[in-house]
């Protein structure tokens, strides 16, 4: 089963469903980088990823949305995905690469 992640700006201005390759990529616009999140696993209460173009101050206005390509036979109603509960953005992000830990709720 393949897990997909989307960033999603505030009131749906924006969405990234793909990761950019570089910060280059991005535009200036916020977006996750590529080959960069850590794997999602039964039991984990988060992930780390690597977001470009990070404003820390925002936490509240981002979110993230996780999805399949397709659903297991077990869950047909979706439910065993994690749910954002919050982010947290190490100290000192730049435009660069900025580590995110993605927190889900219980």
């Amino acid at each position: 089963m393949k897990t997909f992640l989307a960033l999603t700006g505030v009131a749906g201005l924006f969405s990234f469903a793909h990761a950019a390759a570089s910060c280059s990529d991005c535009g200036g616009n916020t977006c996750m980088l590529d080959g960069t999140a850590t794997t999602i696993t039964g039991g984990a209460t988060s992930l780390s990823v690597n977001f470009c173009n990070y404003d820390s101050t925002k936490n509240s206005t981002y979110a993230i949305n996780f999805g399949v390509s397709s659903l297991p036979s077990c869950d047909a109603k979706n439910e065993t995905l994690p749910t954002l509960a919050s982010l947290v953005a190490a100290d000192g992000c730049t435009a660069d690469a900025c580590s995110v830990t993605v927190n889900y709720k219980s």
